[in-house]
């Protein structure tokens, strides 16, 4: 696995009240995360069942990734969507502990980015912590399901359609956007059905960092 550059994303940071260093005056970008809503039982995708007692994800910071440095990430990592370890550098707020089975549905924002103008093309996330507790039936028969484990692991996640942030759109009046960070946590249980008690922690893992869309939004409080 490849640890990407620290310096391919301008260091974005959320933060709820303390300004960043060199940022256009006025130009924000609201962010929250949103579940899918959730039920106990989730059916997976060979024909198993989960049922669940407990879903929680910690994510401890957030920033864009300018074009220019997502075209040298892909040259080198290939695939449109790569995760990396390592720590987001620097002072990291606006952090969010989601608990799936409840916030499913709703909008929890997690803070304020203040970018330079510029164009972005992902978002990178820093996951921090993974915790699951409930049954799984796999094979036919019912097995305990349970694991907490710190992912410490940087996400990449590309916009559908690059995120532009300038002096036009702020002058025109749209210096506030929104960025809406999506996932099904149903995904996160596919393919389990036939693997070995060692193997089914490291396949939610990987089905966890799959799971995330990004939703650009002209405007802060805006669905789309």
């Amino acid at each position: 696995m490849t640890s990407e550059p620290r310096g391919a994303a301008v260091a974005l940071l959320l933060s709820a009240g303390a300004a960043c260093v060199g940022y256009a005056p006025g130009l924000e970008v609201a962010v929250s995360y949103e579940a899918a809503p959730m039920t106990l039982a989730v059916l997976t995708d060979d024909g198993g069942r989960v049922q669940l007692d407990t879903a929680e994800l910690a994510i401890e910071a957030l920033e864009l990734v300018p074009c220019d440095a997502w075209t040298a990430a892909l040259g080198a990592l290939g695939p449109a969507r790569a995760w990396a370890h390592g720590v987001v550098e620097g002072e990291s707020a606006g952090g969010v502990r989601l608990d799936v089975l409840h916030d499913g549905g709703t909008s929890v924002a997690a803070g304020v980015l203040r970018p330079l103008p510029g164009r972005y093309c992902a978002a990178r996330l820093h996951l921090e912590r993974l915790a699951i507790e409930g049954r799984a039936e796999r094979g036919g028969r019912w097995t305990s399901l349970a694991f907490a484990r710190a992912l410490d692991r940087d996400l990449r996640v590309p916009f559908d359609a690059p995120m532009d942030l300038d002096a036009d759109a702020l002058n025109a009046g749209f210096g506030r956007n929104a960025l809406r960070v999506r996932f099904d946590a149903a995904e996160w249980f596919d393919g389990i059905g036939h693997l070995s008690e060692e193997r089914l922690a490291e396949a939610i893992v990987t089905n966890v960092l799959g799971s995330f869309t990004l939703v650009c939004n002209p405007r802060a409080g805006t669905d789309e």
